[in-house]
């Protein structure tokens, strides 16, 4: 027998805010797989005697952006979710400028993804 549990809300305002919430707590769960995933790629280029140029200003931008994310995700939520995902986008098309591979765009489609998670559907649309 499986044994379900149902949440109840008021109204729809509390299911609203309970999901701006869930929103909230996503922020802080992407910063560091973002930045490890930008250090693993530095590191990448770093052993593979690669030119380091543009793909050290990507890495530089995930820094910066995650760093500004991270300091003001308290007070401006969306701000700091824009300051995040412009850095993703960012380092996205240095990294694609400095050497196209062909899954290079397709990690465009994870950057819809985390916007579409940190700020719903309309700003998702606008990353894309």
């Amino acid at each position: 027998m499986i044994a379900q549990q149902q949440v109840a809300f008021d109204s729809e305002d509390d299911l609203k805010a309970e999901i701006n919430e869930l929103r909230r707590t996503l922020l802080p769960a992407f910063l560091p797989a973002v930045l490890a995933i930008g250090w693993l790629w530095f590191s990448y280029i770093v052993i593979a005697h690669r030119p380091i140029g543009l793909n050290g200003f990507a890495f530089l931008s995930l820094l910066l952006s995650s760093w500004a994310a991270y300091r003001l995700r308290e007070r401006l939520y969306t701000l700091a979710c824009w300051l995040f995902l412009l850095g993703v986008i960012l380092a996205l098309s240095l990294v694609a400028a400095s050497q196209l591979a062909p899954l290079t765009p397709a990690f465009g489609v994870l950057l819809v993804i985390m916007a579409n998670a940190l700020l719903g559907t309309g700003p998702a649309l606008l990353a894309a």
